[in-house]
């Protein structure tokens, strides 16, 4: 059947306004002599709504598999009725629904009303096992990501019970477990840290930029442990000193890292104070703090702090 009959069929219904009739009729008749369909002619959404029911092919089809459909024609079409509607309105949402109004795609996952129906989808796709949610979710894969939102908008509008919508998701998408879910107590830590020599003397600093050994990965690991031991700030800091030991520094510590900034050379500790820009007012006072500790006799305290700043009174 072509163009021509189909748009007699249509006719037949009785819903179509005269003036949309006449100007479908038009570009229907110009098609064969055009390279290109006349979409121009079109002036009112109707004409558009009108034009898609000639097209059985384009049913089902959402926006995306219409803006990738070149061989039925169906992305000429979103593009000129994607023109139109800008034209038209710069609201979002009246530009949604004009092109709802003439690509009526709601998706097969509407019909879905319990959770076998969504298993039984799930596991007609067996491209999509072993995928995790968020690739799911951000993938590039199409048809899994639009399965993966539609069944997460449908888990939400079951319950508002959020422990039983996921519940309902890892059914599907069961939880990830990752090998340091394996790690219950604080030898099991030790031990996997012991393991690696080369984290040995590594600060905690370091560990997290190391993701060649996997440091960075055992720290975040074992770091998020800590946290699900106790709410207690002050025991979890306790757990991770376990591994990492608090490194006491040395005068001849702060002397290498003031020797590491040479802008510092030669600025009094006035100026020192005023420098928030490169870190030198932050070392100071920890500096300071720190000699604090180390003795209660001011003339020693002095003495600590003249070696990182000879010129201090």
């Amino acid at each position: 059947m072509d163009l021509e009959q189909k748009l007699e069929e249509e006719i037949e219904k009785n819903i179509w306004s005269k003036e949309s009739i006449d100007r479908v009729r038009k570009v229907v008749e110009l098609i064969p002599t055009r390279k290109n369909v006349p979409y121009r002619l079109f002036e009112e959404i109707e004409d558009y709504q009108l034009y898609y029911e000639l097209h059985p092919e384009w049913k089902g089809k959402s926006n995306f598999e219409m803006q990738k459909d070149t061989e039925s024609g169906g992305s000429s079409f979103y593009q000129s009725l994607n023109k139109w509607i800008k034209k038209r309105t710069n609201d979002k949402e009246e530009r949604k629904r004009l092109r709802q109004s003439a690509i009526k795609y709601k998706g097969k996952w509407i019909s879905f009303t319990t959770i076998n129906d969504w298993i039984t989808e799930y596991e007609s796709h067996p491209e999509w096992n072993n995928i995790t949610t968020n690739d799911m979710f951000r993938g590039k894969e199409f048809s899994a990501r639009k399965f993966y939102q539609a069944f997460y908008i449908w888990t939400i509008s079951q319950t508002e019970d959020k422990k039983e919508q996921n519940k309902l998701r890892q059914m599907i998408f069961k939880p990830y477990e990752s090998k340091w879910s394996k790690f219950k107590t604080m030898s099991d830590w030790i031990k996997k840290y012991e393991s690696h020599p080369e984290w040995n003397d590594k600060s905690i600093s370091e560990m997290k930029k190391d993701t060649e050994s996997g440091g960075r990965t055992f720290y975040n690991a074992f770091y998020i442990w800590t946290i699900s031991q106790t709410e207690d700030k002050k025991e979890q800091k306790k757990l991770r000193q376990t591994i990492f030991k608090p490194k006491q520094k040395t005068i001849d510590d702060w002397i290498k890292e003031f020797e590491s900034h040479p802008k510092w050379n030669g600025k009094s500790t006035y100026e020192i104070q005023k420098d928030t820009e490169s870190g030198a007012r932050a070392f100071y006072y920890l500096f300071i703090s720190w000699t604090n500790k180390q003795t209660e006799d001011v003339k020693e305290r002095k003495e600590l702090r003249r070696k990182v700043f000879p010129n201090l009174r």
